[in-house]
């Protein structure tokens, strides 16, 4: 395969991660309960990916969903109110658009140098789904010029506190990883671009 893929560290999957890459242990959910509400979040983005308005479904699954997180199933908390305060924002023309966008009908034509980074603790675009599918579509558009990084001790954002990775960011005072910048100022100096 054409490209240069570089892991810098050896990506290793976590045993733990499940329910869309959200580490259950971090927010204390037995396996159980991370399971049910899997299911019923692929169910829910399924509804949204389909383009469906139908209230009585989306407040079905509404339901199902807070029925998973442990609540009875006569719970007086379930309403329409709550269960749009939890998922309504889901429901936006953006993230319609966004759940139903393959990535791949843009890449596979990307002919310009590429340096993608993933971060190996990033639970928003994992390595394991997204390295192989990236590497293949630039490959198959002829490009030459790629470069996919996985950086370690890394997430989605490549913030850093005390040159640290924090699970849980502190807004304002953490910084670019460094690694991340070394990396990216390297790249763009082989290029000829700086």
């Amino acid at each position: 395969m054409r490209g240069d893929v570089d892991v810098i560290t050896e990506y290793r999957h976590q045993q733990t991660k499940e329910y869309n890459g959200i580490n259950r242990k971090e927010l204390g959910m037995s396996g159980e309960i991370s399971a049910a509400v899997g299911k019923v979040w692929l169910e829910y983005f399924d509804f949204l990916s389909s383009g469906s308005e139908d209230d009585s479904v989306y407040y079905e699954i509404g339901k199902r969903f807070l029925i998973a997180h442990g609540l009875k199933n006569d719970d007086k908390r379930i309403t329409h109110e709550f269960i749009d305060q939890l998922l309504s924002g889901f429901r936006s023309e953006w993230n319609r658009y966004f759940l139903k966008l393959d990535p791949s009908l843009f890449y596979n034509r990307i002919r310009i140098p590429v340096l993608a980074i993933f971060g190996s603790d990033d639970k928003q675009t994992s390595v394991e789904q997204n390295l192989i599918p990236l590497n293949i579509a630039l490959s198959l558009a002829g490009n030459k010029a790629f470069r996919i990084v996985v950086l370690a001790d890394e997430d989605h954002f490549f913030l850093r506190y005390n040159d640290q990775r924090l699970t849980k960011h502190k807004k304002g005072e953490m910084q670019v990883s460094e690694r991340l910048l070394t990396l990216i100022v390297e790249w763009l100096s082989l290029k000829g671009i700086i």
